[in-house]
């Protein structure tokens, strides 16, 4: 595998993706610093792209909504990709369409989604996202704007097996017309999606000490904690091996402890891929879906088509 082969990114959800991760370090999830700062440091580690995730039940603590939370991280990084966490069904694709364009428009084309609880028909929710981009992109910049300009509002009518779009838009075009679209399915079938394989990970310099953290979490949440996320207990150099030896090219790692395991990923893990050779020591200035290839497979898209 390559360095273009192997797309790394990390996925924050307040303390981390153990329900006793506060524990750990006791982080003021609700502050945007703590935000900020967990993002610069997933942009330490050259990691592609950040997730931010958006729980709307069942949450252990108060939430700061992903997407607005998205566009004020944005605007203190520079290279990595934010990508908002959003639920798809509490979320309507029309004004998610909008907001993750307002986020690519404003971070320069690093923004993307990932869609949360997918149902069966993924390629249609983002089918629908597309058509809103599409039309955006499609519609002639306009040197006058007004509160209220009818020939800056982009018309959209798109219906699915779920959704349905129809309604004006005057958002910002995206800088390379489609935002990424994440799913967690390694095995994404359509390309409109990028898939990505989870891992939730416990890491430390030794796996027994690993396994130890573990134990220790669980045994502070009072009952064994099973993800739901496939689960790696070990060190960098053995989570290197996993990524290098598996079948999938893109992966999204959950830290357990944001405090702890966060940075293992980018101050291990990243030293030990750039020593095999599959992870460069610095940002190309590009996109988020040039980063991913994404802009490449709606290229060949559009080319078959015509």
């Amino acid at each position: 595998m390559t360095a273009a082969q192997l797309h790394l990114g990390v996925g924050l959800n307040g303390a981390g993706w153990h329900p006793a991760a506060a524990s750990e370090g006791r982080p003021d999830t609700t502050s945007a610093q703590f935000w900020i700062d967990s993002v610069a440091e997933a942009e330490r580690g050259l990691l592609e792209f950040v997730t931010i995730d958006d729980v709307v039940a069942d949450a252990p603590a108060p939430r700061l909504d992903a997407v607005l939370l998205a566009s004020r991280v944005a605007a203190q990084i520079s290279h990595i990709g934010v990508v908002p966490s959003v639920d798809v069904t509490h979320a309507d694709p029309f004004h998610v369409a909008q907001a993750i364009a307002t986020l690519d428009a404003v971070s320069a084309g690093r923004a993307g989604i990932h869609l949360r609880n997918v149902p069966h028909d993924a390629a249609s929710y983002a089918a629908s996202l597309h058509a809103v981009w599409d039309e955006l992109a499609s519609a002639a910049p306009s040197t006058a704007r007004h509160l209220v300009d009818a020939d800056t509002l982009h018309y959209i009518a798109f219906v699915g097996e779920r959704f349905s779009v129809l309604g004006p838009a005057a958002t910002p075009t995206p800088p390379k017309g489609r935002p990424v679209v994440l799913v967690s399915s390694p095995t994404a079938a359509d390309e409109s999606l990028v898939g990505v394989r989870d891992l939730v990970v416990f890491l430390d310099i030794t796996a027994s000490a690993a396994r130890a953290r573990r134990h220790h979490l669980d045994d502070v949440a009072r009952r064994p904690v099973e993800p739901g996320a496939e689960t790696f207990v070990g060190t960098p150099g053995q989570l290197a091996d996993l990524l290098l030896d598996g079948p999938q090219d893109t992966y999204r790692l959950l830290p357990a402890s944001t405090s702890i395991d966060l940075p293992l990923i980018t101050r291990r893990l990243t030293p030990e891929l750039q020593l095999r050779g599959v992870l460069g020591d610095a940002y190309a200035d590009t996109t988020l879906a040039a980063a991913l290839g994404a802009d490449r497979a709606r290229t060949d898209g559009l080319r078959a088509a015509g």
